[in-house]
């Protein structure tokens, strides 16, 4: 029979200090806060997270070329806004004047 291995993914995750709640699942202290690449977060038993994670260790080239999670360049463009608005079209709304064409 064929055997797999789940793919290796580099997500961000904080051990909390104290009890939280997500959603309606409770953390305890020493349990584990994940984000994934896709911005999902789940709660992650401590000895769960011990089994399944481990840190990446990154070196300065690494970090530099890539940001500090190993996926920095990805996070940075998910952080721009997509379709910012002009700002002069902000502004001609916010004073209330209406837009003039092209002189005729």
């Amino acid at each position: 029979m064929p055997q797999f291995r789940t793919k290796p993914i580099n997500l961000e995750a904080v051990q909390l200090r104290g009890p939280a709640r997500l959603g309606t699942t409770k953390a305890r202290a020493g349990d584990w806060l994940v984000t994934h690449a896709d911005g999902r977060q789940e709660i992650v038993v401590a000895k769960d997270f011990a089994t399944l994670f481990e840190p990446i260790i990154l070196d300065a080239l690494t970090e530099a070329m890539h940001g500090k999670n190993g996926n920095g360049a990805k996070r940075e463009r998910e952080r721009e806004p997509r379709n910012p608005p002009h700002a002069g079209a902000r502004t001609r709304r916010a004073t209330g004047q209406p837009h003039r064409g092209p002189a005729a």
